[in-house]
């Protein structure tokens, strides 16, 4: 595995205390891979018309985004590390301003809080950290304190595995951020054996399929022990066993073990090559009480 990280951030900041949130676990993350971090702050567009109206509301806009962006720097220059600050207005929405942000920027991860601008108070994730979740080229870490954190900094790591590209280059991550910030690793894989297979199998066949998926299962886990012990880093295994949807699994594990960040793969076996995000990324995303990492 070895020493990587990241070497670029983006952290797109609106004021709000999910935001801030985000800015707070950022830093702690900035700081132990020493990264270059950029603070955004994108202005929604506005239906103004009238040339004066419009530049004096613009100019009004852009004094409160410089107020936000040196809010939002305050935990970074905590830490002793240097930001520079952006603003934009978006075209054509906030979530795609980022992600051009992002790209020109060549960052290797985009931070962000659950919800803001867009986002109905009954959902877990925002409109705006969704698209940019779902459609980002680079890592995305969407900042969620749990209800019982007293500290933006990840302190338990959670790495689900399938045995994919992706969800290798996630643990490797995991690994990076465990050994960088001190902080507990467990990996688990998820048996996930749907309740359709049992009534099209006899018996016997049934039983073979549970083995053969355990034996994987032990074998996958152990590789990555493997690997993380060649790069210094100790980890706890899990291998868990659910007929039901995996994405929820690995939520209400995480929350019954007390996981501050779940980092897990853009998309894993069986997701197809046209999607961003796969379904088990997705449903994370959403049912997970804490941070997540989607990493790509």
């Amino acid at each position: 595995m070895g020493q990587g990280g990241f070497e670029r951030i983006l952290v797109a900041v609106d004021g709000s205390g999910s935001s801030l949130s985000a800015c707070e676990a950022v830093a702690s993350l900035a700081a132990g891979f020493e990264a270059d971090v950029t603070l955004l702050n994108v202005i929604p567009s506005g239906g103004i018309r009238r040339a004066r109206q419009s530049e004096e509301v613009k100019a009004k806009l852009e004094e409160g985004s410089e107020k936000e962006l040196e809010k939002a720097a305050a935990p970074f220059e905590g830490k002793g590390l240097s930001v520079s600050r952006e603003t934009l207005h978006a075209k054509p929405s906030v979530a795609q301003s980022i992600l051009d942000c992002a790209a020109r920027k060549k960052c290797d991860l985009i931070g962000l809080g659950t919800r803001r601008l867009g986002g109905f108070q009954g959902m877990l994730l925002g409109s705006i950290s969704n698209g940019v979740a779902t459609h980002a080229s680079c890592s995305v870490l969407v900042v969620r304190r749990g209800p019982s954190s007293k500290t933006a900094a990840f302190r338990k790591i959670l790495v689900a595995v399938d045995g994919s590209a992706n969800s290798r280059k996630a643990a490797k991550k995991a690994g990076e951020i465990a050994k960088a910030m001190g902080a507990e690793l467990v990996v688990i894989h998820i048996i996930h054996i749907p309740g359709y297979a049992y009534d099209a199998a006899a018996g016997a066949a049934t039983n073979t399929l549970e083995n053969d998926a355990r034996d994987y299962g032990r074998k996958l886990l152990q590789d990555t022990s493997s690997e993380f012990k060649r790069a210094g880093v100790t980890a706890k295994l899990e291998l868990i066993e659910e007929i039901q949807s995996p994405s929820v699994r690995i939520a209400r594990y995480a929350k019954e073990i007390g996981t501050d960040l779940v980092v897990i793969g853009a998309r894993g076996v069986g997701g197809f090559e046209r999607l961003l995000l796969g379904s088990v990324a997705i449903g994370v995303l959403h049912y997970s009480h804490c941070s997540v990492m989607v990493v790509r």
